[in-house]
């Protein structure tokens, strides 16, 4: 009765497929809490906006959200080509609408239509 209806966290979790295999019984771990994993306060819009405002200085956290978007297969490192492809589709978000990657160059923006192709793939 006294709830906010506001989303409080995001949390993944993953199955180990080579654990299963093993033991037989599956174990489900918790792979990232967003709060956590982004030191966010909440996951409001305004919330999302600071995290890509600290991404676009913040390498490293880039390379973070990358790997947890890939839940942790290790897809290697997201190159400045792939950064500015992923913040960007975190700008617009709509894989259809690449307005907010004007100021992408023609390579760059190729890199933003190959992440889309592969998010419209994984979905």
């Amino acid at each position: 009765a006294n709830s906010s209806h506001s989303i409080l966290d995001h949390s993944t979790f993953i199955l180990n497929l080579t654990k299963v295999d093993a033991s037989k019984t599956p174990v489900w771990e918790k792979e990232y809490s967003a709060r956590e994993a982004y030191s966010m306060t909440g996951l409001h819009p305004s919330d999302w906006a600071d995290l890509i405002q600290r991404m676009e200085t913040d390498d490293s956290l880039v390379q973070k959200y990358y790997t947890y978007r890939h839940h942790s297969v290790g897809k290697g490192v997201c190159n400045a080509s792939c950064k500015k492809s992923l913040i960007c589709g975190m700008k617009s978000s709509r894989t259809s609408d690449p307005s907010q990657c004007e100021n992408l160059t023609d390579e760059e923006f190729e890199s933003f239509k190959n992440w889309q192709a592969e998010s419209d793939k994984n979905c």
